[in-house]
């Protein structure tokens, strides 16, 4: 037996989880169900499977059921305030480059300080 999932969008289809088929046959497109859910609430509860099989596609399941979602959470926050401060620092080194300061003015560098210029234009857009 495979520790695979099956990959891809999983789709809630009433009491069904399937994903859809990217077969080169006639069942192209089609819904393909994995599993069938059952109880007084099966149409919640296969909406808040599919809704995390989604947003946790990428995550090894072995690290899934080590980590409670605090744990995720945090760990989220964490490498996205890592990233805030690499973006910051680029964009400081950007931004030596774009004014101009390079070795002896060297005007062969113009392009380099045009190219960091837009690069700075749209990470400072994007924050």
């Amino acid at each position: 037996m495979s520790d695979m999932h099956t990959q891809g969008e999983w789709i809630e289809n009433g009491d069904e989880i399937c994903t859809r088929s990217k077969e080169d046959d006639q069942s192209f497109g089609m819904l393909v169900p994995h599993a069938v859910v059952f109880g007084d609430n099966y149409k919640a509860n296969a909406r808040r499977i599919v809704a995390c099989v989604n947003a946790c596609e990428g995550i090894p399941t072995d690290h899934l059921e080590k980590c409670t979602a605090t744990c995720a959470v945090d760990r989220i926050l964490i490498e996205r305030d890592a990233l805030k401060v690499q973006r910051d620092e680029l964009l400081a080194a950007l931004k030596i480059i774009a004014d101009g300061n390079l070795p002896d003015g060297d005007i062969a560098n113009m392009p380099v300080m045009l190219f960091a210029q837009d690069a700075i234009a749209k990470a400072e857009a994007a924050k």
